[in-house]
């Protein structure tokens, strides 16, 4: 018997849910930037993941160990999400990524500055599209354990300052500058 089959079943009924009501949209990719938004998904949070179409997270292809085809890279940082495919490096895409954006409560992105500004994805476009955004801006891969937490705080803190529905935290997890 391994030990962690001695550890007690968790308790019966449903999760905590700090963050329920909260929608998150996680444009990050590779690692931090979805371990950040898992932990908002683990806390309740509906966590919307776009994709790129046809190639999906950097890190689907990650592996070995893969797990019925799956990289396990991938499994472990991307719980709790709701996985769509969106090209918003075109017009079309980008409208449709706009239309998301005005009724979300976060945004995640974990690309550099300068991409960012290039896909439209950065805190002034984005802001430009929601009232009353506040920014998180974390840059360092080791501090992406704790951003969850941290995000969550900010939303909190938006969310009871600020009517419902219209907090918006806009985030750089992991990025370099």
């Amino acid at each position: 018997m391994l030990p962690y089959e001695k550890l007690p079943a968790p308790p019966a009924g449903a999760p905590i849910a700090l963050l329920k009501g909260i929608t998150v949209l996680d444009l990050t990719t590779s690692i931090a930037g979805p371990y950040a938004a898992m932990q908002l998904g683990d806390m309740g949070a509906e966590v919307i993941k776009i994709e790129r179409p046809g190639k999906g997270d950097d890190c689907r292809a990650w592996g070995p160990p893969w797990l019925d085809g799956e990289s396990l890279w991938f499994l472990s940082v991307n719980r709790n999400k709701q996985s769509v495919t969106l090209d918003y490096t075109t017009d079309a895409g980008r409208a449709v990524l706009h239309d998301i954006v005005r009724k979300v409560d976060v945004v995640i992105v974990n690309l550099t500055d300068r991409v960012q500004k290039k896909l439209g994805v950065d805190h002034a476009a984005l802001s430009a599209l929601r009232a009353a955004p506040s920014r998180c801006h974390r840059s360092s891969q080791r501090r992406a354990v704790s951003m969850g937490c941290y995000l969550a705080a900010v939303i909190m803190i938006s969310t009871s300052t600020l009517a419902p529905r219209r907090a918006s935290t806009v985030a750089r997890a992991g990025a370099r500058d």
